[in-house]
């Protein structure tokens, strides 16, 4: 008698370890035949018959190890396959979108550069770029074409988007302060720092 074959497996549906175990085989191996020796021919190829029956032997002394392999095999190639339906079977977790945060928005002072100059006594150069960024604000506000681009008109269309009589003069006023000092042999600082002030006070009014 084949004794049972027990193996375990892992369960995909149930998430565990299960085992299983196959019936007792019997097997039933009838003794050999015994015949009368029959005369053996001139010994030509005796070797391969003595080969054939050294098989023959190890089969009979092996059998029910044999239907053993067999039956394990078969079962484990059968619990392999139910393994690979059941993983299948099994739906892939859903992928977290992570939300990444923008970065935050880091504001540019637009009179960096003219407050540097002041800083480091480059005064010509200070009112010279005081007038530029006073102008690109504006520009950037109005969104005027090139040939539109004149003190007058400006006015005109700051009036035109809301800006009050204060806001104007304003402009006009610090247009007319970095002109004239560009041609100014001696500076002010006192001055200098209020003619900043006042453009602060106009790109607040433009935002």
């Amino acid at each position: 008698m084949i004794p049972p074959v027990e193996i375990s497996y892992f369960d995909p549906a149930s998430q565990s370890y299960k085992s299983i175990q196959s019936q007792p085989l019997l097997v039933k191996v009838a003794a050999a035949v015994k015949k009368a020796p029959s005369p053996q021919p001139p010994a030509t190829g005796s070797k391969s018959t003595e080969n054939m029956q050294g098989f023959g032997e190890f089969l009979q002394k092996h059998l029910e190890w044999l239907f053993a392999i067999l039956i394990f095999s078969g079962l484990a190639f059968y619990l392999g396959m139910q393994n690979r339906r059941m993983k299948k079977n099994i739906p892939a977790p859903a992928e977290e979108k992570i939300e990444i945060p923008d970065p935050p928005l880091i504001r540019i002072d637009p009179l960096e550069k003219a407050k540097q100059l002041l800083g480091s006594g480059e005064y010509k150069y200070f009112y010279s770029e005081l007038n530029r960024s006073v102008w690109k604000a504006v520009v950037d506000k109005l969104d005027l074409p090139s040939s539109q681009l004149n003190k007058q008109n400006i006015i005109v269309q700051l009036r035109a988007k809301g800006m009050d009589a204060d806001t104007t003069l304003l402009f006009s006023g610090i247009l007319n302060e970095c002109e004239m000092s560009l041609y100014t042999p001696s500076y002010n600082m006192q001055n200098m720092e209020a003619l900043l002030h006042q453009a602060e006070l106009l790109l607040e009014k433009l935002q």
